[in-house]
């Protein structure tokens, strides 16, 4: 199972670095006070994170993966609409590639809620229960609308990225656990 998680995570390592330079001008852009309500929280304090159960540390991650691939589509509808207002080609390459962590991450969950099943769960997560982003108030120009669509592009890449690892590496823990 970590290895799919690594893969996914690792899936389009540079896609955060691309939409930052595409999106900002400069690929080493970095703000971590921005913040979608909507998207799932990313840390778990250690201590508590200790005492879960494996199930308990495993049931919300469909859910959370789903709404990041709400988000996702979302990006992807938005890139489509910014696509009909400029000439050049390179949202195509982003949309694409968006398109297969967003497969990408339909897999995941699918693997995630077949080990809870074999966990003998007895509440399967159903991710399609995940509340749809919320919908930001049009700006007062297209230029901002694109600003506001960039920058919300960027916190779902940069949220996704983190809450991947950490995944990957409760699944490292979850794993060494039972080995030994």
């Amino acid at each position: 199972m970590s290895l799919s998680v690594k893969a996914t995570a690792s899936g389009n390592p540079g896609l955060g670095f691309s939409w930052k330079e595409q999106q900002f001008g400069d690929r080493s852009y970095e703000d971590r006070t921005l913040v979608l309500q909507s998207l799932p929280a990313i840390g778990t304090p250690y201590r508590h994170w200790l005492h879960l159960q494996d199930q308990e540390r495993l049931s919300p991650v469909p859910k959370a993966l789903h709404t990041f691939s709400v988000h996702l589509d979302l990006m992807k509808r938005q890139m489509g609409k910014v696509k009909r207002h400029r000439t050049g080609g390179q949202e195509p390459n982003l949309t694409q590639s968006v398109f297969r962590i967003q497969r990408d991450l339909e897999d995941l969950i699918g693997q995630v809620t077949s080990q809870l099943g074999r966990m003998d769960s007895t509440t399967p997560p159903h991710a399609s229960t995940s509340p749809a982003p919320s919908s930001q108030p049009r700006s007062t120009s297209p230029k901002q609308d694109r600003w506001s669509s960039a920058l919300r592009g960027y916190i779902v890449l940069r949220d996704l990225d983190r809450y991947l690892g950490r995944l990957a590496r409760d699944f490292i823990i979850l794993n060494s656990r039972h080995r030994g």
